[in-house]
């Protein structure tokens, strides 16, 4: 296996000397080319000292977002067709105002008929009433993400009632991952055309957050897929909704099992429309380098959590 995981992490770009890094222990990152003129990708590769078992629980049971991500508020899970209830501490606190004058191309990620949903409020709507309709949003999007994949995402109206389409852009990534595809084709095939085509073994579960970024509450619906494939366990984490600041994430990453634990190799991509337009490839390196910083400060964090089986986020 480890002949297996260097050659990957050499084809994926990392140097003789990086990988034998990695082996040692030293986090290594570095910065992907675009697949879009509005994505910031980067890639990490580090060691964890636990074994894959461990590390699989965590992804898929109880994921520390709020253990090593300081911008990260709340943490929760949907189950099965999903309930208001499973939204109950989602908050926007004073942000709720900022619905009530909901419109294209506001700070909003909404689509025309959600953005109609929170005018038809009036000015008056306190927050109890505001949040009771941003968490059915949350739960119908929920369901028609579970319901129809990438096509079930409804898209985000922008200035001039003009679409962006977030599952258009997820699809081209998987496309556009040539490692996947070659390695792991059924579990690139079913993170393509989920909820199609699920292969044996394939293990999901589903989680809301809100983090603080720009000091706004932005809530996230993401979807972690793992599956193990002879020594290797594959998965990909895709946030399917954003609320606000930037379209989606997707990351795609291997856990490959080692004499002094597990070493993880993983790819994010971000779409964002702050780096699109004039002076796009300049912005987009300047953005990936900066993301590529916090991620790697995160995952120091994370691959250090002590007893990270053991915890499990509140419902």
């Amino acid at each position: 296996m480890v002949l297996q995981l260097n050659e990957l992490l050499k084809v994926a770009g990392f140097t003789e000397s990086e990988v034998k890094a990695v082996h040692d222990g030293t986090l290594i990152n570095r910065t992907r080319e675009s697949s879009s003129d509005r994505e910031l990708a980067c890639q990490l590769a580090f060691l964890v000292k636990a074994p894959p078992e461990r590390l699989q629980t965590v992804f898929l049971k109880s994921p520390q977002k709020k253990n090593f991500d300081p911008n990260v508020q709340e943490v929760g899970t949907m189950e099965g067709e999903g309930s208001l209830q499973d939204f109950d501490r989602v908050k926007l606190g004073d942000f709720y105002k900022t619905y009530l004058k909901a419109a294209p191309g506001s700070d909003l990620n909404l689509s025309s008929g959600e953005i109609h949903a929170f005018q038809a409020m009036g000015k008056r709507a306190n927050q109890v009433q505001v949040e009771a309709q941003f968490r059915q949003t949350l739960l119908d999007r929920f369901r028609a993400y579970r319901a129809g994949g990438l096509d079930g995402i409804l898209p985000y109206t922008r200035k001039g009632s003009v679409d962006f389409f977030p599952g258009k852009e997820l699809h081209h990534q998987i496309e556009v991952a040539a490692i996947l595809k070659q390695h792991s084709p059924r579990f690139h095939k079913y993170v393509l055309e989920y909820p199609k085509h699920k292969p044996e073994g394939a293990t999901e579960s589903f989680f809301w957050m809100t983090s603080l970024i720009d000091d706004k509450p932005t809530v996230v619906l993401y979807h972690h897929i793992g599956m193990q494939e002879g020594d290797l366990f594959v998965y990909l984490e895709r946030h399917f909704y954003v609320s606000r600041s930037h379209n989606s994430v997707q990351g795609i990453g291997g856990a490959f099992p080692v004499k002094d634990g597990t070493i993880m190799v993983y790819v994010t991509r971000t779409s964002t429309d702050q780096v699109s337009g004039f002076g796009s490839a300049a912005k987009r390196g300047i953005g990936a380098r900066m993301m590529m910083g916090r991620q790697a400060e995160n995952f120091e964090r994370a691959r250090t959590l002590p007893n990270v089986a053991d915890l499990h986020i509140k419902k």
